[in-house]
């Protein structure tokens, strides 16, 4: 996982040294495939290769600055993504993109 992520990580740098934003699709284990979201990343700042942090703009809360945090796992090739997006299980018992609250499984930038 450490290394799709890495890759994902250079396309985003990339688009956005063209001068474009990111979309970008995140993943998290939320039981309906379909309950995944895409966000808007508009800088990053990266420390190592899949060490960084991504700013984003997400539809669902309008004029507000969120982030995302990648950073290697606890074992090896593994990774953690952390977020500042509300992933989790409502009060309802729908579970909104992960099941770990401000967690991600995956990011993956969406070319258009």
């Amino acid at each position: 996982l450490a290394r799709g992520l890495e890759r994902e990580l250079d396309r985003i740098t990339e688009t956005l040294r063209l001068g474009r934003p990111a979309l970008v699709g995140l993943i998290g284990d939320a039981p309906d495939p379909f309950a995944n979201h895409q966000v808007v990343v508009f800088g990053i700042d990266r420390s190592s290769p899949i060490t960084s942090t991504l700013d984003v703009y997400d539809p669902n809360a309008p004029g507000q600055t969120r982030w995302i945090k990648t950073a290697p796992g606890e074992a090896p090739g593994t990774t953690r993504i952390t977020t500042s997006l509300p992933t989790g299980t409502s009060a309802s018992g729908s579970v909104h993109i992960a099941t770990q609250q401000n967690r991600l499984s995956h990011l993956f930038e969406i070319r258009v």
